[in-house]
């Protein structure tokens, strides 16, 4: 078996091939974040039991925004226990956000590595990659080895390392049609895109079968793989995601399943892949989901989006501010929550099922000098629930300013930043909605 920076194939999938001899591959991430599958999430929590005597200190976030802090000393699926020392405190599942350990993901190592996204919406940093048959075998950058099906690969891409591959690589999925596989090489250092049908790898994991729309087939050498996109949707029988895992080399895991081990625990996802992992290497779990449910994951139902005078509208964005760096309200960082720009409409369907909006509204650290004023408002199925202005550069009127409103039996929630129609421009009007999000 050859590990490569690079390749992987399928047998029977249609794929588009991009291949380079010298590897300079990466692989990068569909851009429309939308358009990624989503395995559906359980509130149901997979069984996970661990002993003080590990050292899982951790801290657990409940929807009543407390915060335990102490040992892990149990999961269930029907409760969180967390050892304080002087009391055991037990949380009921369905009222458990994130449990928090100590690591933190910091800067990745300056080596090559090789980025892999699986069909279950799994991403891996991988040191090395390989295909034998229809197996795919990685080393993650912190030194696990990891096994799945090739039919569990949605993509990869060698080299990621280099911004100019991943780059590149988003320049190619876009011009692809995607209803078929995506095999990629790089001829006169410009990656060269051919789709197609992707197979299976040889029994020495040297070769990869691609077959041509024209019928046409032919052996390529792993080695030489710039990146792979397989035209497949996640397996519907496939075990359910139960939590999200963060670990501190920014991975993102799905899991459906876990198990204790004397050094920590091993995940399952639902593609098939199993990793190991120690505390060390752990950031978070998150079991937020279909609890609390961040706007910037959500798509709204409308979208009304206009510029007065000339140019063209300024779209909103997602978990980055409209100059697409992160989110800083008065000095303070947000890893979630919308960008607007005036004038902006969102329309979120909450049919009914929340309980709880909040939001830190502010002006964004990035938006300097002195501006006219902007105005926030939240509606709830016509009901105003919150009117806000905002005038940049001046401290009293830019925030931030926290939100919460009840939204109980709510269907529509209805978001506008706007200004005075009397002011023909609008420069420079643009507002943050940090971490916003609607909890049950």
């Amino acid at each position: 078996m050859t590990y490569i920076k690079s390749p992987l194939i399928r047998a029977g999938s249609r794929a588009a091939f991009v291949y380079h001899a010298k590897m300079d591959a990466t692989f990068a991430p569909p851009s429309n974040r939308d358009a990624r599958p989503i395995m559906p999430m359980r509130r149901t929590l997979f069984v996970l039991l661990i002993c003080a005597s590990a050292g899982w200190g951790a801290d657990l976030r409940t929807l009543k925004q407390e915060t335990i802090t102490g040992e892990l000393v149990g999961i269930s699926d029907k409760e969180i226990v967390i050892d304080r020392g002087a009391e055991k405190v037990t949380t009921p599942i369905d009222q458990a956000l994130l449990l928090t350990f100590g690591p933190q993901a910091g800067a990745l190592p300056n080596v090559p590595w090789v980025d892999v996204e699986l069909t279950d919406g799994t991403q891996l940093h991988c040191a090395k990659f390989a295909v034998v048959k229809n197996e795919v075998t990685v080393t993650l950058l912190a030194g696990q080895t990891v096994k799945f099906p090739l039919s569990g690969l949605s993509q990869m891409l060698a080299n990621a390392h280099l911004e100019k591959n991943r780059k590149e690589w988003a320049e190619v999925l876009e011009k692809t049609s995607r209803s078929r596989d995506v095999l990629a090489k790089v001829k006169d250092d410009v990656p060269n895109a051919v789709e197609g049908v992707i197979g299976a790898a040889n029994d020495s994991g040297e070769t990869i079968r691609f077959t041509l729309p024209s019928g046409k087939e032919g052996d390529f050498a792993l080695a030489n793989i710039y990146g792979m996109v397989f035209s497949r949707k996640p397996d519907p029988n496939a075990a359910p995601v139960q939590a999200r895992l963060f670990d501190a080399h920014h991975d993102f895991v799905m899991v459906s399943g876990a198990e204790i081990t004397p050094t920590g625990f091993t995940v399952t996802t639902p593609a098939g892949a199993r990793i190991e992992y120690t505390p060390a290497l752990v950031v978070k779990m998150d079991y937020s989901h279909g609890k609390r449910d961040y706007l910037s994951d959500m798509t709204p139902i409308k979208v009304d989006e206009r510029c007065n005078g000339a140019g063209e509208a300024i779209h909103f964005r997602r978990d980055l501010n409209l100059d697409d760096k992160p989110l800083h309200v008065n000095n303070t960082a947000y890893e979630k929550g919308l960008a607007l720009h005036a004038h902006t409409e969102l329309v979120y369907d909450l049919k009914g099922e929340y309980r709880e909006f909040r939001a830190v509204v502010g002006i964004d650290d990035d938006v300097t000098g002195v501006g006219r004023p902007v105005l926030v408002v939240i509606e709830a199925d016509g009901q105003k629930l919150a009117e806000v202005t905002l005038e940049r550069g001046v401290k009293e009127k830019s925030g931030p300013i926290p939100l919460v409103r009840n939204v109980k039996d709510v269907k529509k929630l209805r978001i506008v930043v706007t200004h005075d129609p009397a002011e023909f421009l609008d420069l420079g009007l643009h507002v943050d909605l940090a971490d916003a999000y609607v909890s049950k």
